[in-house]
């Protein structure tokens, strides 16, 4: 897998959070209809804020020293558009038959109109009281009071939407999720699962807040029922102190979490089998009906050998070490069953109190018991340890990707926190020293 190629990914994930982000307007939420999806409220000029773009009349004018890019550039035209006569500090976005439509207060539609007409989008006519202009790729539907924008290819009738949310809208059907997405937040995002695209069927709730904290951003995540009541997490527990003492707190990749006996390992396996090939998946494949015994913390902490190695996850181009806590019988049986794998794939085997060594080529494998926990290391990852991890949390995952991975500028961290109720997700680029989203910009038009 190479992860350079998940760069556009993420620049789309961060234009799709700008586009999709608000201070929740109770009237908005109300003509939304209650079978929508899934429904983002965004600040937008707080998102603009932290871009460190300024508006400028019916323009965006962009930090000194960025250059959009054309398709960049023509959403910023669209949403300086909206400007002067539309409050762009609560946006409404819904997923709507397989496309989207936002919505937005008008304070002023004569100016938005003027605004339209300047900038070459031409009227199509006047529909059940709505002025409907279309151009560059949109459709915008604007009356005294409040105006739509969706995909011009979207069909998507403002007045059939009003009609379905005055039976039913998202806030009367939905009033606890509302409450969330009331909140002062640059960006509120609440849906399905089957809103998310994951195709599954599930009465709760996934509520995202985005903010800014400090030059950090901040992504929250929690479940929740219609009705505004938590769902906590029963798949995990408190990360056990005693097996992450084991691992290094500065490594560049490090993740632990608390598990019981209902976490599915074939996941594992499959994710082993994409990211390191078949001997990793095979290697993880022959230890499954032990590692599904487990009932405490697993950790993993990796070193990369080389700055290439971020482009391959291949088992011989990272120091690593991870640990899985099970009964002590099935630790041991654990160990028997990798090093009888490996002996099938004609690996020189050596014993080693409580395991077994393999030295071939750049593999320096260990494989051994401490204890309760199945133990597998390769080379030194803890060399140059600062110290080890500490975390109260019941997962948690440090990731620092050097810059020239996904980034030109400043390495990209990102770090992961699970408790009960809550997932909380920080991202930084600490080289910039600018608000991430501006750190962001920067580095994708070096």
């Amino acid at each position: 897998m190479n992860l350079k190629k998940l760069l556009p990914a993420a620049a789309a994930i961060i234009m799709a959070a700008m586009l999709c982000a608000c201070s929740g307007e109770q009237e908005l939420l109300s003509t939304v209809p209650a079978d929508c999806g899934g429904v983002a409220v965004v600040n937008v000029k707080a998102v603009m804020s932290n871009m460190g773009c300024t508006f400028d009349g019916d323009g965006i004018t962009l930090p000194a020293g960025i250059n959009a890019r054309r398709d960049f550039a023509a959403t910023l035209r669209n949403i300086a558009l909206l400007n002067r006569g539309a409050d762009l500090s609560c946006a409404v976005i819904a997923a709507e038959s397989g496309s989207w439509f936002a919505t937005l207060r008008i304070t002023d539609s004569s100016t938005v109109l003027d605004a339209l007409g300047k900038a070459g989008i031409k009227t199509t006519g006047n529909k059940n009281g709505y002025e409907i202009y279309s151009g560059n790729g949109l459709s915008y539907y604007i009356s005294d009071h409040q105006g739509w924008v969706c995909p011009d290819n979207a069909q998507i009738s403002p007045k059939e939407l009003l009609s379905r949310a005055k039976k039913e809208s998202f806030r009367s059907k939905l009033q606890g999720v509302c409450a969330f997405l009331d909140a002062n937040n640059m960006v509120s995002i609440a849906a399905t699962a089957s809103g998310f695209g994951l195709g599954l069927d599930s009465p709760d709730w996934t509520c995202v807040e985005i903010h800014p904290d400090g030059n950090n951003l901040v992504l929250n995540t929690r479940r929740m029922t219609a009705a505004g009541e938590l769902v906590a997490n029963t798949g995990l527990r408190q990360l056990n102190p005693d097996v992450l003492k084991l691992f290094p707190a500065n490594a560049p990749l490090v993740g632990a979490a608390g598990i019981k006996d209902s976490f599915d390992w074939s996941t594992l396996a499959a994710i082993g089998g994409m990211l390191g090939g078949f001997q990793t998946m095979g290697m993880i494949e022959s230890i499954v009906p032990y590692l599904e015994k487990t009932d405490g913390t697993i950790a993993l902490a990796a070193t990369p050998r080389s700055s290439d190695a971020w482009d391959s996850f291949s088992i011989t181009a990272w120091n690593f070490l991870f640990a899985a806590q099970m009964p002590e019988p099935d630790a041991l049986k654990a160990v028997d069953a990798v090093k009888a794998y490996l002996k099938r794939m004609m690996f020189p085997i050596r014993n080693a109190p409580n395991g077994f060594l393999v030295n071939q080529g750049e593999l320096s494998l260990a494989v051994f018991t401490n204890g309760n926990m199945i133990c597998i290391r390769n080379g030194n990852p803890n060399e140059g340890a600062t110290g080890p991890v500490r975390s109260q949390s019941d997962a948690m995952l440090q990731i620092t990707l050097p810059k020239g991975v996904l980034t030109r500028g400043s390495d990209i961290r990102l770090a992961i926190d699970c408790t009960g109720t809550n997932t909380a997700a920080t991202l930084s680029l600490p080289q910039y020293n600018l608000p991430f989203l501006q750190a962001l910009l920067t580095d994708i038009t070096l």
